[in-house]
């Protein structure tokens, strides 16, 4: 497996709100060799105190919480894993805010995939997203559902989803960490196939560039971290309105 990854500040932000990390495990157990990784990406929401805080805060946390059992090699109910690790990384930003009261009310996005063989888990709150691409039948699929005004929109069909683009409530989102007391997590479970590409990305992404631009330049390039650059400068050419972050794994 190859991955990258990348954050970018952006054009017009003075500070990069955006975590991410990427923990890779190579394991033998019985004799068959098994790999397990943990991508986790967070967006610290702008409009709130010290995004950059809530969303490292989260990044670290939902870590400590999921890799020891990652490493265990234990029969796990991933699903189950995700969905209460991501309530105790609300509580902790929650608390973390009462604690320190400059930074009360801050928030983050969160999504998270455990990915063990070719199997992937994928948890998160907000709208940024997982995408799989896949390189033989060149699709794109978002595999997540953002938690905003307008994907409800959309939902309701009050809007198309192009119409949502440029919806000039886009930003405002339904979900998150550190702004609820109870939180609830959407999870997915996945086969992945020999072609499948994962893509983990914030909105300072999606926002600017579509899906089907996205899955021209992850396939048009065999250097994946080239590919992480281009998505980035992607972004950049089209103003670079927030901050830009990807992992990509293929």
């Amino acid at each position: 497996m190859k991955v990258a990854y990348r954050s970018d500040i952006g054009k017009i932000r003075d500070l990069d709100e955006d975590s991410i990390l990427v923990i890779r495990i190579d394991s033998v157990y019985s004799s068959i060799r098994q790999e397990r990784a943990l991508f986790i990406l967070a967006d610290g929401m702008g409009g709130h105190n010290a995004g950059e805080v809530a969303s490292s805060l989260a990044v670290r946390k939902i870590a400590e919480y999921l890799f020891p059992t990652l490493i265990s090699l234990a029969d796990v109910d991933w699903s189950l894993a995700l969905r209460s690790g991501i309530k105790e990384v609300n509580k902790s930003v929650i608390d973390y805010g009462i604690k320190n009261p400059e930074f009360q009310g801050m928030g983050t996005t969160l999504v998270v995939a455990i990915l063990i063989d070719r199997k992937l888990y994928v948890g998160n709150i907000g709208d940024s997203r997982l995408y799989l691409i896949n390189g033989n039948r060149k699709e794109i699929r978002q595999v997540t559902k953002d938690h905003s005004l307008v994907q409800k929109l959309v939902d309701n069909g009050k809007i198309t989803k192009e119409e949502a683009r440029d919806h000039p409530q886009k930003n405002i989102i339904t979900r998150a960490i550190g702004c609820f007391p109870e939180v609830e997590a959407d999870t997915f479970e996945l086969d992945l196939e020999r072609d499948d590409i994962i893509l983990l990305c914030c909105d300072g992404l999606t926002d600017v560039v579509d899906d089907d631009e996205i899955k021209e330049i992850v396939l048009r390039n065999k250097d994946i971290q080239k590919v992480c650059d281009e998505l980035i400068k992607a972004a950049n050419d089209r103003g670079g309105p927030d901050n830009i972050s990807v992992i990509l794994a293929m």
